[in-house]
């Protein structure tokens, strides 16, 4: 059964993920372009931690609340809205909540029972009137990225002129090492480096804005500042180069990483996002 980790690391991701869609949202973007390199359940039911903040913060979210209660963020109302009794949605089901105008979805998953999971979802986002299509790729998002296809544009899937593409990553940890050459079935919760260098090489003639979102739960001999400095490296430099606008940190081990281009306007937005988020998980 699909599980969900029930710790600082999901509210660090998805108070940080709802915020920008929101952010999106409320700057009259006419579409979003989702794609999701490691998608989880639409409602994982078993919680396999037992952190002290993130059970407040569930607990306060699944209280009965009268319809006109006034949340502390857009995370919290996304959350209460999706499973008011129990459970945790996946960024896809944040993105269909938080969300109100056109979108597409590509979400790609490893996991045999969590496919099974996601596959009558996809169907159920199909048949939504706002839906320009969602996919599910059962396997290694690594092959669903890969030439000839590559990642899917707005325009390829018929999203409206300046739509946003917003490519989430959630790996167990990122790399600053290189990728190794031979394939093995933990590189599927990992990014490295030259993954990131691939994905940009795809994104350089993208109409619209472009948000890569990478949050990482665990850095072990992987230290923030060599991670931080290595993506930087890949994805910063000019022409058609990202801007790092925020780096959402909890400790030494959680942090999340906005990379942002064609989004100047955004720009203070997208910058007081950790301090903001600090201030919340202080109320949690």
């Amino acid at each position: 059964m699909p599980t969900y980790k029930g710790n600082v690391g999901n509210l660090m991701q998805h108070w940080t993920f709802c915020e920008l869609v929101r952010i999106a949202q409320d700057s009259g973007v006419p579409g979003l372009n989702f794609i999701d390199a490691h998608a989880m359940a639409p409602l994982a039911m078993t919680k396999n931690g037992a952190d002290g903040r993130f059970n407040r913060a569930e607990d306060r979210v699944q209280r009965d609340h009268e319809p006109d209660h006034q949340w502390t963020s857009e995370y919290e109302r996304a959350w209460h809205r999706l499973a008011p009794r129990g459970g945790y949605p996946n960024s896809s089901n944040f993105v269909r909540q938080v969300w109100t105008c056109e979108f597409s979805m590509l979400l790609c998953e490893n996991n045999g029972p969590t496919i099974e999971e996601l596959g009558p979802w996809c169907g159920q986002m199909n048949d939504l009137p706002r839906c320009a299509g969602a996919e599910l790729f059962p396997g290694n998002w690594r092959k669903r990225f890969e030439q000839p296809r590559g990642i899917p544009s707005p325009g390829d899937v018929g999203l409206p002129n300046r739509s946003l593409t917003l490519i989430s990553f959630d790996p167990d940890m990122i790399s600053y090492r290189a990728r190794p050459d031979q394939p093995n079935h933990q590189q599927h919760r990992m990014v490295y480096p030259q993954d990131l260098q691939e994905v940009r090489n795809q994104l350089v003639n993208f109409d619209g804005g472009i948000l890569i979102y990478l949050p990482t739960y665990s850095a072990q001999n992987n230290p923030q500042p060599q991670v931080i400095d290595a993506l930087d490296a890949i994805l910063t430099p000019n022409p058609d180069g990202f801007t790092r606008t925020a780096k959402v940190r909890v400790n030494g081990h959680m942090m999340a990483l906005v990379y942002a281009r064609g989004l100047d306007d955004w720009a203070v937005q997208l910058a007081e996002l950790p301090g903001r988020f600090t201030d919340w998980l202080g109320q949690v």
